[in-house]
């Protein structure tokens, strides 16, 4: 769940609920929790550049066919891995469970608006589908 969450923050483009971006919601929101997530992709921008690395690596893969390959399935598993040891590195660097983590955003989204508009937006996104549309969109742009 956690991965997922900030797999679809970091590395997808901005939605826009009402009228901002997922980025402008966290960056508007004043929870400890994407405060620090943000502070840590600031400070170490090589952890975003290992998502995109992977996913320009991988976009080739997908298609606009309607059934997905198995291929297209181990793709995403691996991204989902990725995510989650890019996760401990975060946690490791604030000395955090995934736990605390999630406890975190959930204490957030429960006191604080914004919070829970980027949990929304990145939920709606942290499907499969979703991820095959934007590798579509990345190999499409290339």
């Amino acid at each position: 769940y956690m991965g997922h969450f900030l797999s679809v923050y970091f590395f997808s483009p901005p939605a826009r609920p009402h009228g901002m971006s997922t980025e402008e919601l966290a960056s508007a929101s004043t929870a400890p929790i994407l405060v620090k997530l943000q502070t840590y992709i600031k400070e170490h921008p090589g952890w975003l550049a290992a998502m995109r690395d992977f996913q320009k690596a991988n976009c080739q893969h997908f298609n606009d066919a309607e059934e997905h390959s198995q291929e297209q399935m181990v793709i995403y598993n691996n991204y989902l891995a990725l995510v989650e040891k890019q996760l401990g590195e975060v946690c490791a660097h604030y000395g955090l469970t995934v736990e605390q983590v999630h406890a975190a955003a959930k204490e957030a989204c429960a006191t604080d608006e914004n919070a829970q508009r980027v949990l929304d937006a990145l939920l709606a996104k942290a499907e499969f589908v979703n991820f095959a549309k934007k590798m579509l969109e990345l190999k499409n742009a290339a």
